[in-house]
């Protein structure tokens, strides 16, 4: 059975932090885009909210702590 160490994350499997980036960008521009969703980001998704989820993301999956380092 392989040692823990050696699995990797979900974060790695996934394609690391470029994948959650993609993701995040491809959710959020479609929520732009929808009529019952964009009203609720007027003027649209900002970089700041899009690089926070994503931040949060690659830390629930396994990735770095960046969000808890930086926003508690």
């Amino acid at each position: 059975m392989p040692d823990a160490d050696d699995i990797p994350s979900l974060h790695a499997w996934a394609g690391g932090d470029a994948a959650f980036r993609g993701l995040i960008d491809a959710f959020y521009d479609r929520v732009e885009h929808d009529e019952l969703l964009s009203p609720l980001f007027p003027g649209g998704v900002s970089e700041e909210h899009r690089s926070h989820v994503t931040t949060w993301w690659i830390e629930v999956f396994g990735g770095a702590p960046g969000y808890t380092h930086d926003h508690g």
